[in-house]
């Protein structure tokens, strides 16, 4: 029986997209009979509130059968801005690394889960110190994805250093796990070899639910749905959408979710009175939140223009694949790559909110045979065979 040990900052009651990589993950190492330690921090995603009954706390352990999960300190910080996010980072590195080097257990592999840079840090101690092999996890490619976000320019020094530190770092672990064939692409960049990577997809399941009702009748429903925040593009969705009012009134737009931009774009919807634009940020339990989501007649994924598309995959995408609805997408490279192969919307650059206005204006009701067509994406791309192949190859089970 293996024993492995993830390392991962986030790990339930928090949820994000990590936490249900990281559950999915759970089922396959499970079933594969191994036995698994959770190093995570003590709840506090996103507004940085932690449990009264984890505070002046170092570690608090728990055991469930074959799963043991060790919860450590980090500082009670909300996600926002830079300094809060790198306090919180390298707060869980640290107590993630003592934690990891005070532990009685043999690992026999250590997967600094993720793409948190001071995760591998962690990783990296024990391996060094008391031996083990080491997997690190790359869902958004550092150092390319803190440029996309604005946080770091690419000809500074930052970005130089952090390339020669994860060359170091990469030289130094086992195997490097990510997303997309493009994101292990963009990672050899780095001066991995190809072989030395693997693809552990991200993983979802078709979901059959009939709509509850149809919020708006006679509409054509465009629905973005996940988090509100400054990684999205909404102010090209927002002017599109003062277009499409007067040139299609059976459009209607909803903004779903909870985020930063919440409040801002509420004031620019009111300013410009986009009747056709509703923020519903009602949270629901999962069931009634399929129902909501199946009342959509188009799914609108937009992206930033940045210079590197490939850094990331956003999780949404798997949620709307796994409804089966079609995609608006305005992307570059993988992603619209794939919703332009396999038939699965439509495909428009970033920030063309002129393009974007003149596909909604002449919009009609989704064409049929979507839903299949998305479902069978989930099966080449995105299954749990697909996970438990990768699990399998990566890991040696």
């Amino acid at each position: 029986m293996k024993h492995i040990c993830i390392i991962s900052q986030y790990f339930l009651p928090d949820i994000n997209g990590d936490v249900i990589r990281l559950l999915n993950t759970l089922k396959v190492l499970l079933r594969k009979d191994c036995k698994i330690t959770i190093i995570t921090a003590f709840p506090h995603y996103p507004d940085g509130n932690v449990p009264r009954k984890y505070r002046w706390k170092l570690f608090v352990k728990h055991r469930l059968r074959r799963l043991t999960i060790i919860r450590t300190f980090i500082f009670p910080l909300p996600h926002s801005g830079f300094m809060n996010r790198f306090l919180l980072y390298s707060s869980f590195m640290l107590s993630a690394s003592l934690c990891l080097l005070l532990s009685r257990e043999r690992y026999d592999i250590v997967w600094a889960f993720s793409q948190k840079f001071f995760s591998f840090i962690a990783g990296i101690a024990y391996k060094l110190f008391k031996g083990c092999e080491l997997v690190m996890d790359f869902t958004d490619v550092w150092p390319h994805g803190i440029v996309n976000v604005g946080y770091m320019r690419e000809n500074s020094l930052l970005f130089k250093a952090t390339k020669l530190a994860l060359k170091i770092m990469f030289t130094i672990a086992d195997k490097v796990s990510t997303l997309t064939p493009a994101m292990q692409k963009l990672i050899t960049t780095l001066g991995i070899p190809l072989s030395k990577t693997a693809i552990v997809p991200n993983v979802t399941k078709p979901v059959h639910v009939k709509p509850s009702k149809k919020l708006h009748p006679e509409k054509i429903v465009i629905m973005y749905s996940g988090n509100i925040g400054p990684n999205y593009d909404f102010w090209t969705l927002i002017k599109a959408a003062a277009i499409v009012k007067k040139t299609n009134e059976k459009v209607h737009f909803i903004i779903r979710g909870t985020g930063e931009l919440e409040p801002t774009l509420r004031r620019i919807v009111r300013e410009l009175n986009l009747s056709n634009v509703t923020i519903d940020t009602k949270l629901l339990p999962r069931k009634q939140l399929l129902e909501y989501l199946a009342e959509t007649d188009y799914f609108i994924l937009p992206m930033k223009k940045h210079k590197y598309p490939d850094a990331s995959l956003p999780i949404k995408l798997l949620d709307y694949l796994a409804i089966g609805k079609p995609i608006i997408c305005l992307a570059e490279g993988y992603l619209a790559w794939l919703v332009s192969r396999e038939g699965l919307g439509y495909v428009i650059p970033p920030q063309d909110y002129k393009k974007l206005a003149m596909l909604l204006s002449n919009i009609k009701k989704p064409f049929k045979g979507i839903e299949r067509i998305a479902h069978r994406t989930i099966d080449n791309n995105f299954s749990f065979q697909k996970l438990e192949i990768s699990i399998v190859e990566v890991f040696g089970l």
